[in-house]
């Protein structure tokens, strides 16, 4: 099952630990059209765990939760890329049908906890952010604040 392109994955993966980054990089030299698929996450948390990285095993296995709950599809048909939907959203986000945009930094209201947004998905009118410590999390516009 697809979970990301190896595009998005890159753009999930910036700023975070160098394992991940590297992880993404080389997929996406090896093939830019490719796709992240739920069967190779458990190998990629494998790595991590064997090379005690820990913190990037824990971030991994947050995304494959996601993906396994199925949230975090993507419909892209067409000539659509991925910098066309960051354009997309940075244009939801100036003309205020969206109240934060992607690197947005914001805090979860239930938890507390701080985050950077990395994508919007607009069907389901979810954010995807990156919590403190390496979790990967979606949230509605609702179960966040503004951080700072």
């Amino acid at each position: 099952m697809r979970v990301l392109s190896n595009v998005e994955f890159k753009k999930l993966t910036e700023g975070q630990p160098y394992r991940l980054q590297a992880m993404a990089t080389r997929r996406l030299d090896r093939d830019p059209a490719g796709q992240l698929t739920i069967e190779e996450l458990p190998e990629y948390v494998k790595v991590c765990t064997y090379s005690g990285d820990h913190k990037s095993a824990h971030w991994l296995k947050s995304l494959m939760t996601l993906a396994q709950n199925g949230q975090l599809r993507r419909v892209r048909e067409g000539a659509e890329t991925f910098d066309d939907h960051c354009e997309y959203v940075r244009t939801l986000k100036v003309n205020g049908s969206i109240k934060f945009g992607l690197n947005d930094h914001v805090q979860c209201k239930e938890t507390g906890k701080f985050g950077t947004i990395v994508d919007y998905i607009p069907d389901t009118k979810e954010y995807i952010v990156i919590l403190d410590p390496f979790q990967v999390k979606m949230y509605k516009e609702s179960d966040l604040n503004k951080a700072g």
